[in-house]
């Protein structure tokens, strides 16, 4: 390897004393004859160069190689061109005319295929593009919650009482799990969080990649293929790939963007009819206030030497969406019935032992609203830096580096005094509730070297590295296994990832004749990741202080909401992966293209495997306003088990079946002091899933109408999923234990195959309705289901027992894979833009409405009344907007304008804080009264209306 890199340098630096430079001037005009202000050239190499800002629609580019070469002219609005220059003689200028765009497409997508310049509309498979334009115009403050509203089939919730999940929000493609998408940074492989999700939320038993830490001024576009490509990008790449492309280029929109939220509670804004303890008064509530700044600062020096530097700082304030606690007593638990003791005295006893217990409460300041439930405080500070070198006239150093921290707080379930083996009275004399810090330290890196080795040969050699780690901190609660102890913050300790990745790949246009093409790619990547646990302070885990592993007291051990991790923790491993792709376009007008992949990855602990994929795609149609494409593909892709599955353990506070449990998770080393759990159940080593992917489509457009509809199936066989709780109150989970300090346990294994089907529509008609106002209508949608196989697989161990493998995947599990996400989103909407005698934008106005279909909820037993469905909601979003001039635009609007709550929860009249004769709170999923909204199965959240105000300025 270090001899090839060697003979690429040497004879790059023989190319560079051999080129001649030349200036190539582009003069863009449309079809009147006027400029085309907002002209941009495209190289070979990728490289853009935007017109002069004297608006002559000239694009002048300097030190350009003395060869035939093509380039790509485009610009908004406009259809692109391709011309070719010879530029072996002299200097040139060129004439050039631009019609206007007659259907929606995006030329030179990085995604779905590596021959440069393609676009979208004409792939063989679908590819949707996010352009920075619409990024800005969003009212939406985080990157998972834009697209979440602009792209039907991708799902992104904020979770709520979740542990760590409160802080990196779980994003998906197409109603498949979070770790089932591959993101890409500038087509680079994008790190993981080191956070497993192990708690009651969707994607629970996987790892996603925190969208929300990359800065939106960063952003050049973002590229979404919604088909499985694990053959072209590696494992995870099953439901699809996100790819987000850096600025690389100085835009003119760049300068600083700030945006601030509120919102309030209820059915009109800032008022609600919530409870108080004391008395029935309607109370104002406003609460998520979001601050967001946004900076961007591009610099560009000549011969393809820029530089761009994103800053965003952000801080979103906490929601509460809680319920009143229906415990008819806070201080101690219910009596019980006498002997000889009448009904009625019983019932006088019983309410007069309640007002006492809650005139208490009122002189300590107990409220029965006592837990937050709502979205996580968090503060992000974040930076992304890109850049690129030019040597010469063909080569191209550039890089990338991220960084970015964030702090998290959110809370756990109140702990009240009357539960005395979680609390310490003489800590929380009236109870407590804890709160879950995080610290979280997201850095990347990227650097390569990339040119033309030939005229028909490029390379692009590699280095990215990622590394996330998320700390603990657990405050406002105690250890209630060590007595008389003070301490109310605990370090919990935390977890890391690590990924370097090396890349090395090569691009051949074979041959380009008038009836056929044939572009091969092939290369080769190097991945070495690393997973670590760190233990925290010892009085956060442990039974007691100093530890007492045979502590029998009742009081439980570690601290409370969030106990420390015991065990210090460190794994890795590698994989080393060859690819070969290629597209074949022939027939007469290259209108039918031929694409086809394959695969090989070899890992250090599981082995190998082999992807590939065939693609077909035949134009019936493509004239100047008339599209018509045929589309389809299969393709083969795996997913190679995380570490963070492979290793991840400890023990955790889940709310199982309205009650507050302690559960161990085990990991699969053999070492450990829990290998015997391993052997006793049967289990076996972590296998990849394996997915085969097929997918047709249609995408046309007739004059300003533009239409796609792409139907999918996707098949996952041996899903790994996160087992139910097995209570060692099972006679043989207890014989298999043989732990008196564990009372229940689960593990990850490969339990179950999936099938997920489903389409994608979208329909844009944007009518001509003169040269200064233009709208736009569309409609987009997502129909999709997925269906859990009924052969669950198990060891011999759990086939031999009903009660276990029913315990392994129970109902509970089969409804989250299934109906966790809505099975449906329909989007429809319009804006309205008012351009001033310059073509300049002055005013634009959105409308947009949401249908998110139904989603469920399931309890362990199918049969429990608690299992519900929650009905669609319609949500609508409004915007308006005016500018001032070209650096300054002023935006105002609201989110869910008409205030729209999912469905309440479901909640059993004995779950009253009246009812003196059978009080439980088990019978329903509402943890006593206190969660309204379903925090496991979400639509859209529950946190009502925001209104925004958002200032735009640019700078130059």
């Amino acid at each position: 390897m270090k001899w090839y890199i060697l003979f690429i340098f040497l004879w790059v630096s023989v190319d560079l004393l051999a080129q001649t430079k030349r200036t190539l001037t582009i003069r863009v005009k449309n079809e009147s004859g006027q400029p085309v202000k907002n002209s941009t050239v495209v190289s070979e190499e990728g490289e853009s160069k935007n017109a002069e800002k004297d608006g002559s629609g000239e694009v002048i580019l300097y030190n350009q190689p003395p060869v035939i070469r093509e380039y790509i002219v485009k610009a908004f609005d406009y259809e692109s061109k391709t011309i070719q220059v010879d530029l072996k003689i002299s200097n040139r200028i060129i004439d050039l005319v631009l019609r206007k765009a007659t259907y929606n497409s995006f030329e030179g997508v990085d995604v779905g295929t590596r021959t440069k310049g393609k676009d979208n509309s004409s792939l063989p498979v679908p590819v949707d593009v996010i352009t920075q334009e619409q990024l800005q115009a969003s009212s939406y403050t985080e990157l998972s919650q834009i697209l979440n509203y602009q792209l039907m089939y991708f799902n992104s919730n904020r979770q709520v009482i979740a542990d760590g999940t409160d802080h990196v929000d779980p994003v998906s493609l197409r109603g498949l799990g979070p770790d089932q998408v591959l993101v890409l940074i500038n087509g680079k492989r994008r790190h993981t969080s080191s956070l497993i999700n192990i708690n009651n939320t969707f994607g629970r038993g996987s790892v996603s990649t925190d969208l929300n830490v990359i800065p939106l001024h960063s952003i050049k576009r973002i590229e979404i293929l919604r088909d499985g490509a694990s053959s072209q990008y590696g494992s995870d790449a099953i439901a699809g790939v996100i790819n987000i492309v850096l600025y690389d280029e100085k835009n003119d929109n760049d300068g600083s963007d700030w945006i601030w939220k509120v919102t309030g509670q209820g059915g009109t804004f800032l008022t609600n009819a919530n409870l108080n303890f004391q008395n029935n008064d309607k109370e104002s509530i406003v609460d998520g206030q979001a601050g967001v700044l946004n900076l961007g600062i591009s610099k560009d020096f000549g011969n393809r030497n820029f530089l761009n530097i994103a800053l965003m700082f952000s801080s979103r304030n906490p929601t509460n969406r809680s319920g009143m606690d229906t415990r008819p007593l806070l201080y101690s638990s219910e009596p019980t019935k006498l002997a000889n003791e009448t009904d009625a005295s019983f019932l006088q006893r019983f309410s007069l032992l309640q007002k006492e217990d809650s005139a208490r409460a009122i002189a300590n300041g107990l409220d029965r609203k006592n837990t937050r439930v709502g979205i996580a405080e968090m503060r992000i500070a974040s930076m992304m830096v890109n850049g690129n070198i030019g040597i010469g006239d063909i080569h191209n150093i550039y890089y990338s580096i991220q960084s970015s921290q964030k702090w998290g707080n959110a809370t756990g379930f109140y702990r009240l005094p009357r539960q005395t083996s979680q609390n310490n009275s003489a800590v929380f004399a009236n109870g407590f509730l804890p709160e879950i810090n995080s610290r979280i330290l997201d850095v990347s890196a990227n650097a390569g070297i990339k040119g033309n080795l030939s005229s028909t040969l490029t390379y692009d050699i590699s280095q990215t590295y990622g590394y996330n780690k998320f700390n603990f901190l657990i405050e406002n609660s105690t250890n209630a296994s060590i007595i008389n102890d003070n301490q109310r913050s605990f370090d919990a300790g935390g977890l890391s990832f690590k990924q370097y990745t090396t890349n090395l790949d090569f691009s051949w246009d074979v041959f380009n004749k008038d009836m056929s093409g044939l572009q091969i790619s092939a290369g080769s990547e190097y991945r070495f990741e690393e997973y670590g646990i760190q233990s925290g302070e010892e009085k956060s885990w442990s039974r007691q202080f100093p530890d007492n592993p045979l502590y029998q007291g009742n009081k439980n051990s570690g601290v409370q909401g969030f106990p420390g991790f015991k065990n210090t923790l460190s794994r890795n491993r590698n994989n080393w992966a060859i690819y070969v792709d290629g597209e074949f376009a022939f027939s007469k007008d290259k209108k039918t293209l031929l694409q086809g992949a394959f695969r090989r990855e070899n890992y250090s602990d599981f082995g190998t495997n082999n992807s590939y994929k065939l693609a077909l795609r035949h134009l019936l149609i493509k004239q100047d306003n008339k599209l018509l494409n045929l589309r389809g593909s299969f393709s083969t892709g795996f997913r190679a088990p995380s570490l963070q599955q492979n290793w991840f353990n400890n023990e955790s506070t889940q709310n199982i079946g309205g009650e507050l449990s302690r559960v161990l998770t085990i990991n699969y080393d053999k070492s450990s002091i829990y290998s015997g759990i391993i052997n006793g159940f049967g289990l076996n080593d972590l296998k990849p899933e394996i997915a085969q992917n097929y997918t047709f489509g249609i995408v046309g457009s007739i004059d300003n109408l533009t239409f796609s509809a792409d139907g999918y199936w996707t098949v996952v066989n041996n899903r790994i999923i996160f087992s139910g709780v097995f209570p060692t109150s099972q006679p043989d989970v207890k014989r298999i234990v043989n732990d008196a300090t564990i009372n229940s346990i689960q593990f990850f294994t490969n339990a179950v195959n999936t099938n997920n089907t489903g389409l994608d529509m979208s329909v844009r008609f944007n009518p001509n309705w003169g040269q200064f106002i233009k709208i736009g209508f569309m409609s987009l949608a997502n129909l999709n289901r997925t269906i859990v196989g009924n052969n669950i697989q198990a060891s011999d161990v759990i086939n031999k027992n009903s009660d276990l493998k029913s315990l392994l995947f129970s109902n509970q599990e089969k409804v989250r894979i299934e109906s966790f996400v809505p099975r449906s989103k329909i989007m429809a909407g319009f804006e309205l833009k008012v351009l001033g005698r310059g073509e300049e934008e002055k005013l634009r106005f959105n409308w947009q409405t949401i249908r998110f279909g139904e989603v469920a909820y399931g309890e362990i037993e199918a049969s429990r009344e608690s299992n519900q469905v929650f009905t669609p909601k319609f949500i609508s979003d409004v915007s308006i907007s005016y500018s001032f001039d070209k650096y300054i635009k002023l935006v105002v609007g609201a989110n869910n304008i008409f205030d729209i709550y999912p469905d309440k929860q479901y909640i059993n009249s004995k779950n009253n804080a009246k009812n003196f004769r059978d009080y439980t709170g088990a019978l329903d999923n509402t943890s006593n009264g206190r969660i309204i909204y379903s925090r496991s199965a979400t639509q859209f959240g529950a946190n009502g209306r925001f209104i925004f105000i958002k200032f735009n300025c640019v700078f130059n």
